[in-house]
C-alpha cells in the first residue's frame, strides 16, 4: 500500500481493500464519520468527497509511506464538465415578488415557501417563474425556477447544479434517515406533510456533492424515491443510484421507495398514507416488487 495504515483512522476491511477516515478532510474538521477514504488492494486510493489531484496529494502528504511523489496519489482521471460556479448577492432576493399562490394552490404550505425565501421573478432569465434560491452557508450559489405559466422548460436552473446540496440535511442527520427525490416539487410536498428529512438529487443522477453530503450525514436509512413513470426512467435511475450507494454504506441501509403516483405532488392523501405506512415504517420493497412495478405501472401489484 502507498499509504501508512498507522496514520489512518476508522479502518474497515473489505474484499478489495479498506475504507478509512480521510486525513485531508479531517484536518479541516470534516469526515466525522470516518469513511471518506477508499484504499484498494492495488494501492490506489481516493476520497469519495473530493476526487481532485490536489486533495489526493494532501492525503499522501499526511499519511504517505515516503516523501517522494506518490504514483498512486491521483485517482483515475475523468473529464470534468465545463461548469462555472458563481454567486449572487442576497439582495437579489429583493427583486422577487412574494406571491406564493402557485405552490399554495398545489397543496404546499406557505410557511415552507416563506422559509425558503422564494418568490416570483418578473424579469431576467427566470421571468414568470417561482424562484427558490440555493444557499451554501450564507451565500447564494444558484436558483431553481418553476414556470407559473407552464412554459417549457417548466423547470429552469441558474448556477452550478452539480454543486448544489439542497434539502433538510439537519433533519437527515438528526433522524438518521434520508429520502432522495428528483426535484423541488417532491421536496416541497414531503416537507409540507411533515417529512423534512429530504435531499434533492436535481434529476436522476447522484452527484458527488450529494454523495458527499450523505457520507457526512451517515444516515442509518436511505430511501431512494425517484419519480414513478410509465417510461421507467425514474425506476431505472433508482436502481443505478442504489448500486452506487451500496459501495459506501453498509448492507441494508439503502432501499427503494417510489411514490405511488408519478411523484409526491400527484399522490392523493390515501396514496401518501399508504406510502408512509409501507416505506417510512420500514416495510421494504423487494427487488421482485420493483421489477413488477416497472413493468405493470403499479408499485404494489
Amino acid at each position: 500500500m502507498s499509504l501508512d495504515e498507522g496514520k489512518l483512522t476508522h479502518i474497515i476491511r473489505c474484499s478489495d481493500g479498506f475504507s478509512a477516515g480521510c486525513p485531508a478532510c479531517q484536518e479541516n474538521g470534516h469526515d466525522r464519520s470516518g469513511n471518506h477514504l477508499r484504499v484498494y488492494s492495488s494501492g490506489k486510493y481516493g476520497c469519495a468527497v473530493d476526487r481532485s489531484a490536489a486533495h489526493s496529494s494532501r492525503i499522501y502528504a499526511l499519511a504517505g509511506l515516503g516523501n517522494a511523489a506518490d504514483p498512486w496519489a491521483a485517482p483515475v482521471p475523468r473529464p470534468e464538465p465545463i461548469e462555472i460556479e458563481k454567486t449572487w448577492p442576497v439582495e437579489t432576493l429583493e427583486g422577487l415578488v412574494k406571491d406564493h399562490s402557485y405552490w399554495v394552490n398545489r397543496g404546499i404550505r406557505e410557511d415552507v415557501l416563506v422559509n425558503l425565501r422564494g418568490g416570483v421573478a418578473t424579469k431576467g432569465q427566470l421571468k414568470d417563474r417561482y424562484v427558490i434560491p440555493i444557499f451554501r452557508d450564507k451565500e447564494i450559489i444558484g436558483f431553481t425556477g418553476r414556470s407559473i405559466k407552464n412554459a417549457e422548460p417548466r423547470h429552469k436552473h441558474l448556477g452550478k447544479k452539480s454543486a448544489w446540496v439542497f434539502g433538510g440535511w439537519d433533519s437527515i442527520a438528526a433522524k438518521r434517515q434520508a429520502i432522495l427525490v428528483e426535484g423541488i416539487g417532491c421536496y416541497l410536498a414531503l416537507v409540507s406533510r411533515g417529512i423534512p428529512q429530504v435531499g434533492v438529487l436535481w434529476g436522476v443522477h447522484l452527484s458527488e456533492a450529494v454523495l458527499g453530503a450523505l457520507i457526512e450525514a451517515n444516515p442509518d436509512d436511505i430511501i431512494i424515491s425517484t419519480n414513478f413513470e410509465s417510461s421507467g426512467i425514474g425506476q431505472n435511475a433508482s436502481l443505478r443510484i442504489r448500486e452506487v450507494l451500496n459501495k459506501f454504506f453498509d448492507p441494508g441501509v439503502v432501499r427503494i421507495g417510489l411514490p405511488l403516483s408519478k411523484d409526491f405532488l400527484e399522490q392523493t392523501p390515501a396514496q401518501q398514507t399508504e406510502w408512509e405506512k409501507r416505506i417510512l415504517r420500514q416495510e421494504r420493497m423487494s427487488d421482485s416488487e420493483l421489477d413488477i412495478s416497472i413493468q405493470s405501472d403499479s408499485l404494489f401489484p
